[in-house]
């Protein structure tokens, strides 16, 4: 499994607004993090349905996160910009019950048991662990 292009921006986009006090602008965001800006007027616009952020129009309008960086988790931040993250295709399905099912799907309980392991990781680490882990990398 691989994360999309949108994963790593809406990462970038919401790291720069832990980063500022008050409203910054898309411009700004797109400018500063590498971001094309048509793109990142889409990532924004799912973060604020998701209820990560907000937005506020005019002169001085833009964008701001609506919690703090230690209450909004990773799990919180890819789930709006990836279709799945289910590591693979068979946890889409119902777990197999029968002996001819679990034939046919012999690896389920071993990628749903991976599959919690890796939810658990997204949802225990926040964007504040991802600011200490971009403040590292830069310096």
């Amino acid at each position: 499994m691989q994360l999309n292009a949108a994963s790593d921006y809406a990462l970038k986009a919401m790291v720069y607004l832990a980063n500022r006090d008050g409203v910054t602008n898309t411009s700004e965001i797109s400018q500063e993090m590498k971001i094309p800006t048509a793109f990142l007027y889409n990532i924004l616009g799912k973060l604020r349905k998701a209820g990560l952020i907000e937005a506020s129009r005019g002169v001085k309008g833009g964008w701001k996160l609506l919690r703090e960086p230690g209450e909004i988790t990773l799990y919180d931040i890819l789930s709006t910009s990836e279709e799945t993250l289910l590591i693979n295709r068979t946890l889409a399905g119902k777990m197999p019950k029968t002996k001819a099912e679990r034939r046919k799907e012999p690896f389920y309980e071993l990628f749903a048991a991976i599959q919690k392991e890796f939810e658990n990781n997204l949802k225990t680490h926040t964007l504040a662990d991802v600011l200490k882990f971009y403040e590292k990398a830069i310096n």
